[in-house]
């Protein structure tokens, strides 16, 4: 397959992505896709600069399918899986790719990491820059942003100092939360946010992410200290 024919597939991608997630609020939109997959772009470019060897259209095709299956969003995943497969398909995309694409997407979010990982998952350096990806928009002043977002979608409260963070949840207690919308906002970066700095895989997304995470850090204890009237 050549260079034009993957960047027509990627187009086509795109297209049924925008019209896949259309309805999702702002938290996990477009544009959220958009800079995923651009900071994928930068963690591989950076990984194939230092001699690894990366398959740049399964980066950038895992990055835009990603939040098709989130649970959040996606009603019935299995169905949506077949569809994906169906639609890759008839791009005329090999079967090892698209396991590799399916296996991506169905690996990325933050649930799937902290329950116990396949070993396909802990050594498919493609997989691991979309989650490092995913990871860092989840930080900094998007990572912010987007969390405050989410938690206005689901009116979910930004913080309330009777509701004590729920710091080392297993999977499933993280998953019955999050379906149930509970905790607050300021909670959410206790109970994850700050977590991701410690999870990131790939260099380069290791460096990305100290400046994210204390940025976090930083706006979480100005928040607390505005809220109690201190500053």
């Amino acid at each position: 397959m050549s260079r034009n024919d993957n960047n027509e597939i990627i187009n086509d991608i795109e297209d049924y992505v925008k019209q896949d997630i259309k309805k999702n609020d702002s938290s996990h939109d477009w544009h959220h896709i958009l800079r995923v997959k651009n900071l994928s772009y930068t963690i591989a470019k950076n990984e194939i600069n230092s001699g690894k060897n990366i398959n740049l259209f399964i980066v950038v095709a895992i990055a835009l399918l990603h939040e098709t299956i989130d649970s959040k969003y996606c009603q019935n995943i299995q169905d949506k899986i077949k569809e994906i497969r169906t639609f890759l398909s008839l791009k005329q995309i090999k079967n090892e790719a698209i396991d590799l694409i399916i296996n991506g997407i169905n690996n990325i979010s933050y649930r799937k990491e902290i329950g116990k990982l396949s070993k396909e998952q802990e050594i498919n350096l493609e997989i691991a820059i979309v989650q490092d990806a995913d990871k860092l928009d989840a930080m900094g002043a998007i990572g912010i942003s987007r969390c405050l977002a989410y938690s206005g979608a689901k009116s979910r409260p930004f913080y309330d100092p009777d509701i004590p963070p729920k710091i080392n949840m297993t999977q499933e207690e993280y998953i019955t939360q999050s379906k149930a919308n509970q905790g607050t906002a300021i909670n959410h970066f206790y109970e994850k946010l700050f977590k991701l700095k410690d999870m990131m895989k790939t260099d380069y997304g290791k460096k990305m992410a100290i400046e994210r995470d204390q940025y976090m850090r930083e706006f979480v204890d100005r928040f607390i200290k505005e809220y109690n009237g201190l500053i």
